[in-house]
């Protein structure tokens, strides 16, 4: 007679955990890698620093990790940031300074669009995040280029062989501005719309130093996002502030950062997003895809076809219910 085997503590389904790779430390990781200590599936790689992180970047795909691509348009738009020469290597920068919302009416600059297309369809990664900007203030001249230029990053890829690369909406805005229920509302509907598959979430003053009381906060300003149906990852959040908005199902994954990575700054000097590269060693030693409990996740469905790679390889993101 067959032994019956009764599970006493099943494994629950684990958070999506995204690490961004910096300019620094992809040595490190490719040691990781092949000591196969390095946890995470879904890794996030810089434009400006994609050439010379190339062999790992190659590694980890054949690896069956999810690759994803970050194009860097909000820092070509800061001040100090846009005239790096890491920028400046990149087909979609502007060689004489920040771009200016009055670089992108409508009939200008869908170049920019098609030059990232086909980086990404050459650099052979699963997905791609939106060229989208900072965000202070709803009437923000960025709030209606960004959404045109998510719509023109979907159809250069459709037409240069990139169909099965996916897109991503990366909404980067201050706490402030997310806090209002009415503009919740109005980037909800701004959003929704959108051919893309995850929208990923980078607020000012919500990191890895993050209160109780503004972890809470980011928590209720991302309920109504959950209307959407799409996962929502948490970037550049790091320390157990960003664990406790996907404990509490705020968020489907987490986007933390290896290495060191600049902050991005407005031109008066007093915006900065945080960065969680300082805590991404406390979050990988505590390995960020560490289980929640069952009753608070549900796996996401399968992306149809032309999405994120599949899951036979790379699990796709678990959609975290919202919790009344």
């Amino acid at each position: 007679m067959a032994a019956t085997v009764h599970v006493l503590r099943p494994q629950s389904p684990s958070i999506a955990g995204y690490l961004r790779v910096g300019h620094t430390g992809h040595r490190k990781l490719l040691d990781l890698h092949a000591g196969g200590r390095l946890s995470f599936r879904r890794i996030v790689f810089d434009a400006t620093h994609f050439n010379e992180q190339l062999e790992l970047a190659k590694t980890l795909k054949v690896g069956g990790c999810e690759i994803v691509l970050d194009p860097n348009f909000a820092e070509m738009a800061m001040v100090g940031r846009s005239v790096s020469s890491s920028i400046q290597r990149l087909p979609w920068a502007n060689l004489h300074g920040p771009w200016q919302p009055e670089d992108f009416d409508r009939r200008r600059n869908q170049d920019a669009a098609r030059a990232i297309a086909e980086f990404s369809v050459r650099a052979g990664v699963h997905a791609v995040l939106a060229p989208t900007h900072l965000l202070e203030q709803m009437n923000d001249a960025w709030r209606p280029i960004d959404l045109r230029m998510c719509e023109a990053l979907r159809f250069e890829l459709d037409q240069c062989g990139g169909s099965d690369i996916a897109v991503d909406y990366q909404l980067i805005a201050t706490s402030s501005l997310l806090k209002d229920s009415t503009n919740r509302t109005a980037l909800l509907a701004d959003i929704e719309g959108m051919p893309v598959e995850n929208v990923w979430v980078r607020a000012s003053g919500f990191g890895a130093t993050a209160t109780g009381s503004g972890t809470r906060q980011f928590v209720e300003s991302l309920r109504g996002f959950h209307e959407m149906g799409r996962p929502l990852i948490a970037d550049m959040a790091g320390g157990f502030a960003a664990l406790g908005t996907a404990a509490f199902g705020a968020v489907a994954g987490l986007a933390t950062v290896s290495g060191r990575r600049r902050a991005l700054r407005r031109q008066t000097g007093k915006r900065r997003l945080p960065v969680a590269g300082a805590l991404a060693h406390e979050l990988m030693s505590t390995n960020l895809t560490a289980t929640l409990k069952k009753i608070n996740c549900r796996r996401f469905s399968m992306p149809k076809a032309g999405g994120h790679a599949s899951d036979a390889t790379i699990p796709h993101a678990a959609l975290m219910e919202a919790r009344t």
